[in-house]
C-alpha cells in the first residue's frame, strides 16, 4: 500500500519505530485514509 501510494493521490504516512539508544529500527506504523460504509 505504501509503495502504491507514490503513484496515486492517496495520502499515506509511514513512520519507523527505533530504539532511542542504538537507533535500531524495530518496527513501523502508518496512517492511511480509509472509507467506511454505513451498510456494514
Amino acid at each position: 500500500m505504501l509503495i502504491d501510494s507514490y503513484t496515486t493521490e492517496e495520502t499515506v504516512a509511514a513512520l519507523a519505530i527505533c530504539l532511542k539508544d542504538s537507533e535500531k529500527i524495530i518496527g513501523s506504523c502508518g496512517f492511511a485514509a480509509v472509507e467506511f460504509s454505513k451498510d456494514t
